[in-house]
């Protein structure tokens, strides 16, 4: 068998990754292994008793979004704009400002 790279990241990663492979003619895999689901909190989180938000993807953000109503206007309305977001690298922050985080603070990573 010729070897290929397996992409086990979450749905729609994996299949972007292999198309993105194909394309350069690698063989590539999909076979997620996670699938990002959101299970609480039941109640929608108070900003106050936070001092800021790390994001470590984009499904942090996302699932904070879904969390508040999942409307991006929930987030400047829940004062949750106002504090400071930290995330994992230039993708998480890009998602982050689209949700209505004000000017992450982004980590070096790729995601």
């Amino acid at each position: 068998m010729a070897p290929f790279i397996l992409s086990v990241r979450p749905e729609p990663d994996c299949d972007l990754d292999v198309a993105a492979l194909a394309r350069r003619g690698v063989p590539a895999l999909a076979a997620p292994l996670l699938a990002p689901r959101l299970i609480g909190p039941d109640t929608r989180p108070d900003p106050a008793g936070y001092s800021g938000v790390v994001f470590t993807s984009r499904h942090a953000v996302t699932g904070l979004v879904a969390a508040l109503g999942g409307a991006a206007e929930n987030v400047g309305q829940g004062g949750w704009s106002r504090l400071p977001v930290f995330a994992v690298g230039r993708a998480t922050a890009r998602v982050a400002r689209m949700a209505g985080f004000a000017a992450p603070q982004v980590g070096h990573g790729g995601g």
